[in-house]
């Protein structure tokens, strides 16, 4: 892993780094059962993703193979999260303007916006993952219900997500947004 962090950075440096769109590049859990591929550009527009490299791309943008996390801490900029906090939220606000901002993000990335500021210009709805005892779900199934979810969204917004369902995993509505439950065991 670290090998392949040192390869892709040296590449990135010196210009060498193929670029994908994003939607390409990422083939994580959440981005499989999100299936960007047969999204059309314009719903892949609105997927917006924190990079600890980039700042803040849509899933159409191209960008090199990196692998720098949210959580990394450099000396002279501390943990990157809070370095891109005021550019990432005012990027993102100027990218939604006064439309609704679903929050899908696990806590590494939450951590390089400021929701307040963010949500005094958007009507920002969470979604946060948990298991059946109310803690934060984690995991593979986890990461594939949230790329169900972030697919279902894009798709058809918010409109009919209370009847969500997906494997066992249902949603409620909370105050500031939804909470997706774990089936029980």
């Amino acid at each position: 892993m670290a090998d392949r962090a040192l390869l892709a950075t040296r590449a990135y440096l010196d210009g060498s780094s193929p670029l994908l769109e994003a939607w390409r590049r990422y083939e994580g859990v959440v981005w499989r059962h999100l299936e960007p591929a047969t999204l059309g550009a314009e719903e892949r527009s609105r997927l917006l993703v924190p990079s600890a490299l980039y700042g803040l791309t849509d899933a159409n943008d191209a960008i090199a193979d990196y692998r720098l996390k949210m959580s990394v801490r450099l000396k002279s900029l501390g943990v990157l999260a809070g370095y891109w906090k005021t550019s990432l939220s005012e990027a993102v606000a100027a990218h939604v303007g006064s439309s609704t901002l679903v929050d899908l993000l696990p806590d590494e990335h939450a951590g390089a916006f400021d929701f307040a500021a963010l949500g005094e210009t958007t009507t920002l709805v969470r979604v946060s993952f948990v298991d059946r005892h109310r803690a934060r779900a984690v995991g593979h199934a986890a990461k594939a219900v949230k790329g169900v979810v972030a697919r279902r969204i894009v798709r058809e917004g918010l409109a009919n997500f209370e009847d969500f369902a997906w494997e066992g995993w249902r949603v409620e509505r909370h105050e500031t947004g939804f909470v997706v439950t774990a089936p029980a065991p």
